[in-house]
């Protein structure tokens, strides 16, 4: 294959030609039959060409010389130079069943090689691809992917209200025009017309129910009119992680539906509004979707320290976080440490203190810490967990971004084998600031009993400990409140 290919495809590739004329000079044409003279040009002259038109499209001009060239040799009889073309070469290229020899138009077979890319890619294609939203005609509700973020269908069947296209979604007057409303304004609030923005988003019960979210903004529930942009808006938010980011959106995606979903029942059964019930709907079917679909995912974020968060924050809804530190005596050769269990609201549920062990480096005194919250966590039933430490070693170990140290080996495969019980649980980093409460327990250790202690009552530190954890928490959601409003006043 030539190394540089110029303007002129025929000049580059002119070599099949000369080549294919040596190889037919070489035969002695005569002495062959008819039968000889067809698995000749099938294996033989036909395979001159395959790999270069498998990666290039050949000039016309070059393929009807190549052609050319296998029909003299079809048609040449004892080497006589006057001989009769007795049919079409293209009813000779049909299958034997149709009446042809099964010879190949060079030109057809060029392009279906080059097509066998588009073919190969149409799987990642149809995987990554997604409808762009216009007037929502074409799109259906549930078969499509339509719904930024999310990388499936919402699902198969068909719709029993007749709301099978996402244009049947976007305002009042569809209703109107298919006789199901007299007239478009809405039917909650009786103020402005209902279209899609006023559905979702200024509607005063619909401005209840992103208040009560665990979205914590409220620039999400006061956005644009305009729905696509705060689409965009969710999911292009920088100042998040992958993760967040990814919760952010099913969460967003699962309240819309909500919102939908009593809305109708406000219209079509008479139901009296709860934005309670709503968010507790929302996130019921939420994780139910992320249990069905990410079942035992471990979430590592192997990032350089400085990235990692210096404030404690808060798990979102249903999810319980776990903050598990070690101390480690060089001295005796002794290590401890405690494990604080909190709820998206940072109620303390359980707090363990870790019974003293011998232990030879710092780096064990973590692991056999992490593997104790990892069991204290399944003691106490916790499906959904959120592991934090400020020992980023045992982070990427345990998610298999460095390989283990040889003293902690087995107790990394125990770890990994333990973390199966849990339907949802990630793993992160966090500086030490935001791991304190973790870090007094294990300073407490050191005055622990030969077993692990759950606390029934916390320590007055503990408390002041905890208490500067929800500062921070309230300061930090003021904080991303200014951001999510600077992005809004950008539009």
């Amino acid at each position: 294959m030539p190394a540089i290919i110029g303007r002129s495809k025929y000049d580059v590739f002119k070599f099949l030609l000369t080549r294919m004329k040596d190889r037919l000079a070489s035969w002695r044409q005569h002495t062959l039959s008819d039968g000889g003279k067809e698995v000749l040009i099938k294996a033989v002259l036909n395979v001159i060409p395959t790999y270069i038109m498998s990666v290039f499209r050949l000039s016309h001009k070059l393929c009807l010389e190549l052609m050319k060239q296998v029909r003299l040799f079809w048609w040449r009889k004892h080497g006589k130079l006057n001989y009769v073309h007795w049919a079409l070469w293209n009813l000779l290229c049909h299958s034997k069943k149709d009446g042809g020899l099964c010879f190949r138009d060079l030109e057809a077979f060029n392009s279906a090689l080059l097509a066998k890319y588009a073919w190969n890619f149409q799987e990642l294609f149809q995987r990554g691809l997604r409808w762009v939203m216009g007037d929502g005609v074409s799109i259906h509700i549930l078969k499509d992917k339509w719904i930024p973020g999310i990388s499936m269908p919402l699902g198969s069947r068909e719709s029993a209200d007749g709301f099978d296209r996402v244009a049947d979604l976007m305002d009042g007057s569809e209703l109107v025009r298919q006789g199901r409303l007299d007239n478009p304004v809405c039917q909650q609030c009786g103020v402005d017309v209902e279209d899609v923005s006023h559905i979702f988003f200024r509607c005063y019960h619909s401005v209840q129910v992103w208040k009560l979210s665990p979205l914590h903004s409220d620039f999400l529930a006061h956005p644009s009119s305009f729905f696509l942009e705060w689409c965009d808006v969710i999911t292009g938010v920088s100042v998040l992680s992958e993760e967040r980011k990814s919760i952010l959106v099913g969460l967003a995606s699962f309240c819309l539906w909500a919102i939908w979903k009593a809305r109708n029942k406000i219209i079509f059964e008479q139901t009296e509004w709860n934005p309670l019930v709503v968010v507790n709907l929302a996130l019921t079917r939420f994780w139910e979707f992320v249990n069905v679909h990410k079942k035992c995912q471990l979430v590592i974020h192997p990032s350089k320290r400085t990235d990692a968060p210096s404030r404690w924050s808060r798990p979102v809804h249903g999810v319980v976080k776990c903050n598990v530190d070690a101390s480690f005596s060089k001295l005796s050769q002794l290590g401890g440490g405690g494990a604080v269990f909190r709820d998206s609201s940072g109620l303390v549920l359980q707090t363990v203190i870790f019974k003293s062990f011998v232990s030879s480096s710092v780096l064990e005194s973590e692991s056999f810490c992490f593997s104790r919250a990892v069991f204290w966590a399944r003691m106490f039933k916790f499906p959904m967990v959120c592991f934090e430490s400020d020992f980023k070693k045992v982070v990427d170990t345990i998610g298999g971004v460095c390989s283990s140290d040889v003293s902690i080996v087995s107790l990394v495969s125990e770890i990994r084998q333990e973390l199966q019980y849990f339907s949802i649980f990630s793993i992160l980093h966090v500086r030490q600031q935001g791991n304190r409460v973790a870090n007094a327990l294990a300073r407490l250790s050191k005055i622990s009993t030969s077993t692990d202690l759950v606390l029934q009552s916390l320590p007055l530190l503990i408390c002041k400990l905890v208490e500067l954890d929800l500062l921070d928490v309230a300061s930090l959601r003021l904080s991303f409140v200014v951001v999510f409003n600077e992005v809004g006043r950008k539009w």
